[in-house]
Formats: C-alpha cells, sequence, structure tokens
C-alpha cells in the first residue's frame, strides 16, 4: 500500500525534477514542469536585473534570451529545513474549494557567477496528476567568496591592538577621501542601502541635505505618525525597542532613524548636498561630482551614484493666476507648521489624498474652518482595516525581512488580479459604512480603476503612481459630520484678494491656502543634477515596465554608474539587498553583462 505523500516529499520531488531538466538545457523540458499560466518571477539570479513571466511560453523566451539557462546555471536545489517561514506545508487554493497547493522555500547554487539563491515555490497538481508550478521565485543571496557575515561581529580587533574608535574612523577616513558608492540622501532608503554595502564592505559616502539625519521625519507637522504599522517601518539589522508605538510618532522615528546611522557606524555627512553638474568618465568608470558640505565645496570621483532622495521630493505648487492679489497665506503642506495659528480662520486645503486629509484634520483639531477641494476619486481605506492586512503580511515575531521575501514571491501583476478579484471587494464590504458616509458628504470614491488595471486598491496605487489614495486616521468621520467640507470634481482656478474662485464658478473664502498637491516626481532632481543628455539614457522611475516590475529603482537605470532608490520602508528594505548586490559585483569583478 502506498502512503500518502507529504508536502515535504512533493517539494523534494519536483525540485529533484528542475534541478534534472534544467541540466538538459531545454526550456521545453524546464517548462513541463510549470502550470500552463504559470509564473516565474527572477531577482538577479539568471540576469542583472528584475524579471516576471507569465505563462510557459514567455518562460521558454526568458530562459533562451543571452542563453540564460546555460549561462548562469541553477544547481543544488534543496528544500529550505532552516526556513523561519517553515517547512513546506499544504495551504488551500482561493476561489477553488477543496484544491490545495504546495507551498516551500528552497536553496540552490549559481554556478556564473558563483553564487547562492533563494527561491519560493507554489506547486499545484496538473491535469495530468502530477504537482507543477504555479509560482516559482528566485532571488540572489550571496556572492560566493564575498557573503555577508551572518553573525555577530566578535568586537575587538587585531588582537585587541587596535580600538573599535580607530576601525570606523579609519573606514570613515577611506568613505569621505575616495568612496567607490555615493547615496545622496539618508532617508530609509539610502540608510538601508549603505548599511547592506557596509556588511559587504563596500566603501560607501551618505551624503544628507538637512542638519541631521532623520530631519525629513523631524521636521514635518507636529501631529505626524506613521500610517502604517511598526513592522512594516521595520530597518534591517536594527529591531526596534519591543515598547515602540504601533504607529510612530514622526520625532520618535527621526531619532530611531539618526541611532540607526550611528549604531551602524554608517560615514554620513550632513548639510551636504550634490550640486548641478556631475560627469561620468567612461573610461575610468568614474564620476566627477561637487558636493557643498558644511559650505565648503567638495570634489569626490565616485564610481557610483545612487540618488536615494526618494520617488518625489520637491514640492509640486501649481501656479494659480492672481496670487499675487491674495491677501492670505498660502503654502505646500509640506512646510505645514503652527496650526492653531488658524483658529477661527478660513482654510481652503487643496488636495484630498494623504496630505490634504491630514492637514485638514490637524487644522480642524485646532480650530479652523477647513474647505477640502478635490479633483478626482481618491482610494480611502481605514487604517484599522489595512492594519488587518498588514498584520497578515508582516506579523510580530516573524522577521520584515522573511514578510518581504514573501511577499515578493507573487508578482505585482499577479498580485494586482488578485487585488481586484479578492482583496478589494473585501476592503469595499468592511469599510462600506465610512465608504457611503464620504460619498453622501460628496467625497469622491475610488480603487485606482484609472490606472488600467481595475480596481486595484492602495495596493496597486502605491505601485504605479505613489498617489491617490487615503488611510483614514480620523479626517473621514469629520467630511462624513460636515466639520470639514469638501468640494469635489474641481479645481483651484484663480485667487482672488479674499478667496479663491473654483473651475465651476464657485467663491470660498481663504485666510489661508494649504496646497497639498504632492510632490515633482524623481525624474525631476535628476534632471536638475544631472542634465537632459543623462536623462534620455535613463529608465522611467516607479510605475510598473512590461513584466511588471517596478520601472528603474534598485535596478540598472541605463545609465553606467548612476542608480535610484526609492519607495516605502518595504521596498527599501527587500529591494535594497539586491542593489547592493549588483554594486558588490560591480565593485569585485563578476559583474557580467
Amino acid at each position: 500500500m502506498s502512503s500518502i505523500p507529504t508536502p515535504s516529499t512533493i517539494a523534494h520531488s519536483w525540485l529533484d525534477q528542475l534541478a534534472t531538466q534544467l541540466a538538459t538545457g531545454s526550456p521545453e523540458a524546464v517548462t513541463s514542469l510549470f502550470q500552463p499560466d504559470g509564473w516565474w518571477r527572477d531577482h538577479l539570479c539568471l540576469s542583472w536585473d528584475f524579471h516576471a513571466n507569465e505563462g510557459v511560453e514567455a518562460i521558454k523566451t526568458f530562459l533562451t534570451t543571452q542563453n540564460r539557462i546555460t549561462k548562469r546555471v541553477l544547481t543544488g536545489f534543496v528544500v529550505d529545513a532552516d526556513s523561519p517561514l517553515g517547512g513546506p506545508t499544504f495551504q488551500d487554493v482561493p476561489g477553488q474549494p477543496g484544491a490545495q497547493s504546495v507551498e516551500a522555500t528552497f536553496r540552490f547554487r549559481i554556478r556564473d557567477p558563483a553564487a547562492r539563491g533563494r527561491g519560493f515555490v507554489r506547486l499545484l497538481p496538473g491535469s495530468d496528476g502530477e504537482w507543477k508550478a504555479f509560482l516559482f521565485y528566485t532571488a540572489l543571496t550571496d556572492l560566493k567568496g564575498y557573503e555577508e557575515p551572518k553573525q555577530r561581529p566578535i568586537g575587538h580587533y587585531d588582537g585587541h591592538t587596535r580600538s573599535w574608535d580607530s576601525v570606523v574612523a579609519q573606514e570613515f577616513a577611506a568613505a569621505e577621501s575616495q568612496p567607490s558608492v555615493l547615496v545622496v540622501g539618508a532617508g530609509q532608503a539610502g540608510l538601508m542601502l549603505a548599511a547592506r554595502l557596509k556588511a559587504l564592505k563596500v566603501n560607501t559616502l551618505l551624503i544628507e541635505k538637512t542638519p541631521r539625519v532623520g530631519d525629513n521625519w523631524r521636521n514635518r507637522y507636529e501631529s505626524l505618525t506613521l500610517h502604517t504599522t511598526v513592522t512594516h517601518a521595520s530597518y534591517p539589522y536594527q529591531a526596534y525597542p519591543a515598547n515602540m508605538p504601533t504607529y510612530i510618532p514622526r520625532t520618535k522615528l527621526a531619532n530611531f532613524v539618526e541611532s540607526y546611522a550611528l549604531l551602524q557606524d554608517l560615514p554620513v555627512w550632513t548639510s551636504a548636498e550634490l550640486l548641478s553638474g556631475s560627469t561620468y568618465d567612461t573610461s575610468s568608470g568614474r564620476w566627477t561630482v561637487t558636493i557643498l558640505h558644511n559650505g565648503t565645496r567638495v570634489n569626490l570621483r565616485p564610481k557610483h551614484v545612487v540618488l536615494a532622495t526618494g520617488p518625489v521630493g520637491v514640492p509640486l505648487i501649481p501656479k494659480i493666476p492672481g496670487q499675487d492679489k491674495f491677501k492670505g497665506t498660502t503654502y505646500h503642506s509640506s512646510a505645514h507648521r503652527e496650526p492653531e495659528k488658524w483658529r477661527g480662520k478660513n482654510v481652503v486645503v487643496v488636495g484630498a489624498g494623504v496630505s490634504g486629509n491630514d492637514m485638514a484634520l490637524d487644522l480642524t483639531t485646532r480650530g479652523a474652518k477647513v474647505l477640502m477641494i478635490q479633483r478626482s476619486p481618491i482610494c480611502a481605506i481605514r487604517q484599522s482595516t489595512l492594519k488587518i492586512s498588514m498584520d497578515r503580511a508582516w506579523p510580530e515575531g516573524r522577521p520584515a525581512e522573511e514578510s518581504d521575501f514573501l511577499l515578493a514571491a507573487t508578482p505585482l501583476n499577479l498580485l494586482f488580479r488578485i487585488a481586484v478579484n479578492h482583496i478589494t471587494p473585501s476592503l469595499a464590504e468592511q469599510d462600506k459604512e465610512m465608504l457611503d458616509g464620504l460619498r453622501k458628504a460628496g467625497y469622491l470614491t475610488g480603487w485606482g480603476e484609472e490606472m488600467g488595471y481595475g480596481p486595484i486598491g492602495q495596493l496597486g496605487l502605491i505601485s504605479t503612481k505613489l498617489g491617490g489614495f487615503y488611510l483614514d486616521v480620523g479626517n473621514a468621520q469629520r467630511i462624513i459630520d460636515g466639520e470639514v467640507k469638501i468640494k469635489s470634481g474641481v479645481e483651484l482656478a484663480e485667487f482672488e484678494e479674499s478667496g479663491v474662485r473654483l473651475s465651476d464658478g464657485t467663491f470660498a473664502p481663504a485666510d489661508c491656502v494649504v496646497f497639498a498637491t504632492g510632490y515633482h516626481p524623481m525624474g525631476y532632481v535628476v534632471r536638475q543634477l544631472f542634465g537632459e543628455e543623462i536623462i534620455k539614457q535613463t529608465s522611467p522611475i516607479w510605475n510598473l515596465d512590461a513584466e511588471g516590475e517596478l520601472r528603474g529603482v534598485f535596478r540598472p537605470t541605463g545609465h553606467p554608474g548612476l542608480w535610484f532608490a526609492a519607495g516605502g520602508f518595504d521596498h527599501a528594505r527587500y529591494l535594497s539587498q539586491f542593489l547592493a548586490l549588483q554594486l558588490l559585483a560591480r565593485e569585485v569583478g563578476v559583474y557580467k553583462e
């Protein structure tokens, strides 16, 4: 009598078959192990870029392009028995009652360059009864001989003959005189990348234009807290204290970020700004850059410049006719300070996304009379509703990097379909009362349909436009109750002496106008710093490419030595490891086109 196969035996058997078929060098043999509509997502294992391919024909093309299947050679597949995610398991298949999949993580080797990788597979029974891959994800983890240390350092040096201070001082001196990598911007992306590069012993200098690391949070409005949970906002190598609030206040986060740079021994120049006019020498493979540091111009020649100023940076303030006639005050939401000065005054907030709602909430709390101007629909979700999803995705007690890895196994295009068919309907039902109330009050709601993928919701809007959504922390009820007035489907058309005229002809009195109108895209900063000729050679930044991968960030940009690092905490935390590996490969000479 044959025994019933376990998830472990099924996963082992399938990985053995995969190794055998990969060894043949035949894409047809390899894809015979996939569902017809299966996916293979790859981060740096079969090329020095990110790819996601759907369907066996696309996977075949991917494997044969540049002879990837025989050039890199993936081998040595084993189930990852020590994974914090656990061993292979049976899982229910959404939308298919009674059906089960097998999910497993695994490790493997790469022959050229000599490297190691990690992966995830979701197997479904095929029409022939054989288990076949619906999801297959491979990710580079280490270059052999240049592995990131997994254990704590000893803490004493050269037989106790050198102090930690002298070791760090020597590292800083090298980074400050001739860095291999210059990282511009000490926000989450810049800091996390610099920490990973330090672990890989790549000589890196960070520059930050503000006087202190963390000022990008510290200098924002007083009542600000993160809208997402503490587990989502984790940094690599350094955990938050166990009593850190679920939603971290801005000053507390700023202080943690500053401590991160200090405790990770990251060379950071504050009050330092990259000036325009940087040039790249193809013969030497180095940039010539000028940095204004504490008022002094410093010239450096790094091999790589990583722009980590964020996918949005410079405030975007539309030019409105008649502003010179307006007798009140105008400012961008990024400059919001002292809301109590508007007590009893009329304030018009232009914009109804995250910043607009935060401005309205902060101002009405201090007694201002607020009118919000909304041009187009916004995807609104209660913070408490989102927390349920975030706790499931980034649970307490599991390393955030493990959660990131598990999420990365699902390509974004597939995730969008799941959102359209399952996530969005569930969220809409959970928040029905709030959404109905908002619509009744005149607030336009939507689910990101304008991006062309269907109702992808907040998750999809983050990946495509980094805007168009609002995580409600209290302002929705003020709109519903009429405490915050809303005028939707219109734009600010003209300033007058005592207020503003809207595009429908309506006049709104105003003592203050707050532009919660977002920021110029990162390409605007690139153009300012590097010029038109260089930006013509680089990829667009953010949104998805044809395969559903984020464009331009943490991957080759199209111009040698120029890289972009941007995104939320999860993007920065997970994808920074791949940018660090790409830079390491070039530094140690194992990179090949």
